[in-house]
């Protein structure tokens, strides 16, 4: 739909910014209706508005005519194309290799907030929704700046710095678990997360766009979207379980781990594939192709 590589970048900014938005005023919109309708209403509302949403899809962008496959192996073929592009091409497993690392992050929020606010804190709902709010600004702030960010530096150096930089907020987690936790170091840290995981998964994209054709482009992002949510059926079990089992500092730091190796075995990935291209010869521009004279 959008074909300039500019406009593109902003639009998928804009599209995160309104998926952040859309994540921190729901619940406030929600709590705020509460007040006033009871559940089984609030439920007949949203089913209203996943109608109005879905009309509204069925009426923007041009037609496209539905394909069937013509049989189970045609399906297979096309259901696996995604994965295995992904798999086939440097730039596209090192995107695979962030991924692990904003799916390690994204679970200590999501998991761990209700953890550190209510259980470690003995905070109301009030303060996880404030946390909660703060991360999704941190990714607010991370997509409006991307643009810019952009225009300046490479999309895989972003999206390695935001890899780093959710290993570098889990430590943060752990040690702030293992001394002593506060709604101060909580909402910094939240902070940190939404940045990091926002520049990874908004960058990402401009890195599948650039370096995907046309006619692959449907199944990458295809592709992309599944296996990004496959890391979480990993760092969900682990980010819910691991106090449990191995501490609850011991968990954030495990996942920081995790979350370092991948950004290494990303940027890596990437090394390695510029590394290997071939170097053309270029004449010197101050050689001409005829014989010097004098």
């Amino acid at each position: 739909m959008v074909t300039d590589r500019d406009v593109y970048t902003r639009a998928v900014s804009a599209s995160r910014i309104a998926y952040d938005l859309e994540s921190v005023v729901s619940p406030m919109i929600a709590a705020a209706l509460l007040g006033v309708v009871g559940y089984s209403f609030l439920f007949v509302g949203t089913a209203v508005g996943f109608a109005a949403s879905a009309a509204l899809v069925a009426r923007s962008g041009p037609r496209i005519p539905s394909q069937r496959a013509d049989s189970v192996g045609d399906f297979w073929s096309r259901t696996t194309a995604g994965l295995r592009i992904m798999l086939s091409r440097p730039v596209f497993r090192g995107i695979l290799w962030a991924n692990i690392a904003t799916a390690a992050a994204t679970s200590v929020v999501v998991v761990g907030s209700v953890v550190y606010v209510r259980a470690e804190l003995s905070l109301g709902d009030s303060v996880l929704a404030v946390a909660l709010g703060v991360f999704g600004t941190g990714s607010i702030v991370a997509a409006v700046a991307l643009p810019w960010l952009l225009r300046r530096v490479a999309a895989g150096r972003v999206v390695g710095g935001g890899a780093l930089g959710c290993a570098a907020a889990l430590a943060g987690v752990g040690l702030m678990t293992a001394i002593a936790p506060t709604i101060g170091a909580v909402l910094v840290l939240w902070f940190v997360f939404g940045v990091a995981t926002s520049l990874v998964n908004t960058a990402s994209t401009r890195m599948l766009r650039d370096h995907s054709a046309a006619d692959d482009r449907d199944a990458v992002f295809t592709a992309q979207f599944s296996l990004s949510h496959a890391a979480f059926l990993v760092t969900y079990p682990a980010a819910g379980w691991g106090p449990t089992l191995v501490g609850p500092w011991a968990t954030p730091v495990i996942l920081a781990v995790l979350a370092a190796a991948a950004a290494i075995a990303a940027r890596r990935t990437w090394s390695r594939a510029a590394s290997s291209r071939p170097v053309r010869a270029h004449r010197p521009p101050t050689m001409t192709a005829t014989a010097p004279t004098g």
